[in-house]
């Protein structure tokens, strides 16, 4: 085919158009912050227990099993909180507090 765009100028849109959706995703995501959101829990990230979960900015009960888990909104936002036990497929609302590239983590508030 004829008349192609050049690839310096092809890499150059490519680059802004990803800039362009990182940005409209990070400011999505904002959105939601103080907000309580459903998730439907679908796999452990992280599992622990007691201090295991510390930096969490979470209160953790010694001794209880604690697990770093993550799901989907109904708007498909990816969300993070840490559970009491095994929660995937299980339902809970999340009080989201914090925005991370790629998903949100909160505190789950009907445990």
């Amino acid at each position: 085919m004829g008349a192609q765009v050049l690839p310096e100028v092809k890499e150059e849109r490519s680059r802004k158009l990803l800039a362009l959706g990182e940005e409209l995703s990070r400011t999505f995501q904002e959105r939601f912050l103080g907000r309580k959101l459903t998730v439907l829990f679908e796999k452990e990230v992280e599992e622990g227990t007691g201090n295991a979960c510390y930096g969490l900015g979470v209160p953790v009960v010694p001794g209880r099993d604690y697990r770093l888990s993550e799901g989907l909104t109904s708007n498909y936002l990816r969300v993070r909180a840490l559970t009491p036990g095994n929660w995937r497929g299980k339902i809970g609302e999340v009080l989201i507090e914090k925005s991370f590239r790629g998903y949100l983590q909160g505190t789950l508030v009907n445990s």
